[in-house]
């Protein structure tokens, strides 16, 4: 049984490399005995040594999810497992396992990382997706889409979820592909989120209207974050109001041209009878 957390004990790099992983990882010979592992594996499951080198630790119910994975030697990759970690209330683990094969014999191995934090911003990410009505969107400066957020239907009727991983150009027509990328150079050269509000942009002759909202997220260079809001109540609504206000300013215009220009006298009064304005005909008349 090899002690410590190294391959070759004659190679003073393996140690280092080993140290070096963020990723743990657990190595076992054909007989299913631990022959190698590193520092994050340790640090990961809060074990020691012994009991990770302890063959009934692994039999053991405290062993969860690995212990078993270990046991079955099976090939998979980016399995979500959770895990049973002392002093620690939930656990999640990304686990890969592979099996290995030397010029002697088999083995196997299992890497895993801790993603409970991720899982826990993940969901309070979609506890805040599920409260909006937009469609968010990370896609790439050439048009890939890499993740989609949605939480209802919208009238802008395109399969989101099966354009992730594809170009999103390949499902838009020609003017709005060439309206959006002229707006992704614009906030990647000022750096500044742009908004622009788009009429039926898939020009399908429909009375819709989208706000779109671009910007670069912080952390990288190379993708943009979009949000797509269904504004055509909001659009309605002032268009209804700036109708109204246009009707409004008519009818005080008309009402100021009868004033005025009546050959008849007319008064405004207050309701206590004061004289609030009275045409050029009424002056006359008196």
């Amino acid at each position: 049984m090899v002690q410590s957390n190294t391959f070759n004990p004659a190679n003073q790099w393996d140690g280092a490399i080993a140290a070096a992983f963020e990723d743990g990882y657990i190595v076992t010979n054909q007989a299913g005995q631990i022959v190698a592992f590193n520092p994050s594996a340790l640090e990961i499951l809060r074990i020691s040594e012994s009991q990770m080198l302890d063959p009934a630790w692994w039999e053991s119910p405290s062993a969860g999810a690995l212990g078993q994975l270990l046991r079955d030697r099976k090939d998979f990759s980016d399995h979500k497992v959770r895990q049973d970690v002392p002093h620690k209330k939930d656990c999640w683990l990304r686990v890969s396992g592979k099996a290995l094969q030397t010029r002697t014999e088999t083995g196997y191995m299992l890497t895993f990382r801790d993603v409970t934090n991720y899982l826990e911003i993940n969901r309070s990410l979609n506890t805040i997706i599920s409260s909006l009505d937009d469609i968010i969107l990370e896609m790439t400066v050439d048009g890939t889409i890499l993740h989609v957020w949605m939480n209802r239907t919208t009238r802008l009727t395109l399969p989101w979820m099966e354009m992730q991983g594809r170009s999103a150009y390949q499902y838009l027509p020609e003017k709005l592909v060439n309206e959006i990328q002229h707006l992704m150079r614009e906030v990647i050269n000022s750096g500044k989120e742009v908004v622009r509000v788009l009429q039926d942009p898939l020009g399908r002759n429909q009375q819709v209207w989208y706000r779109i909202r671009l910007l670069k997220p912080g952390t990288t260079n190379n993708t943009i974050i979009f949000s797509i809001h269904d504004v055509t109540a909001e659009y309605k609504a002032n268009e209804e109001l700036r109708e109204a206000r246009t009707q409004l300013e008519d009818s005080q215009q008309v009402f100021k041209s009868v004033f005025d220009y009546s050959p008849t006298g007319i008064a405004l009064l207050s309701t206590s009878g004061r004289w609030l304005d009275v045409n050029a005909s009424l002056l006359d008349t008196l």
